[in-house]
């Protein structure tokens, strides 16, 4: 708006708040845990308002397995995806609204080394609508750490892919964030 000769409300000043609540469970083997988050904005003057979405849930998962007796463990529900310095793949926690997504996750973890292994869709925020995963937009890979490369630091290697399908919706189908054009990249990379 800045930069246009005429026309247009270059001030748009808004306040956002952000409430996130949550309850856990935790034993030996199981664990569970769901977060509601609201986030609402006042006094913004864009539509659709992206940084808005009346409470939904944001986080809903279920763990399985004790890592201390057995290498591998799962987390299947609406969780975060976060690894390295979340230059890839993170929560977007800089928006008010933030990432998740409807994940199934193995990790193998070993006295030098853990993996992870992750099929996931993800969550498009909708305000005023349950916020549900994107079926045509699979992202998945394998994400691993280990000190064993290098000594003196910890090594992330990687391989990624994210295939949308035609029948991904878009910003006009009334998706707060912009989502991708039908396409499938793979990426292998190591931090």
């Amino acid at each position: 708006m800045d930069f246009r000769d005429r026309g247009g409300d270059q001030n748009n000043s808004y306040l956002l708040l952000r409430l996130r609540v949550h309850a856990g469970y935790a034993s030996e083997w199981f664990g569970a845990f769901a977060e509601g988050q609201e986030s609402s904005s006042t006094g913004d003057k864009r539509n659709p308002n992206l940084e808005s979405d009346l409470f939904d849930l944001r986080q809903g998962f279920v763990t399985l397995g004790d890592a201390r007796k057995f290498p591998l463990v799962a987390k299947v529900g609406r969780q975060e995806l976060a690894y390295g310095g979340e230059f890839l793949i993170g929560t977007a926690d800089w928006n008010n609204i933030g990432r998740v997504f409807d994940a199934v996750k193995l990790r193998y973890t070993d006295k030098d080394f853990w993996v992870d292994a992750f099929v996931s869709r993800p969550v498009i925020p909708k305000d005023n609508n349950f916020d549900t995963s994107n079926d045509y937009d699979i992202f998945s890979g394998l994400y691993g750490s280990t000190t064993n490369l290098v000594p003196w630091e910890e090594s992330q290697l990687y391989f990624l892919s994210r295939n949308t399908g035609h029948n991904s919706p878009n910003f006009e189908t009334g998706a707060l964030v912009p989502l991708p054009s039908p396409r499938d990249i793979y990426t292998v990379g190591f931090v």
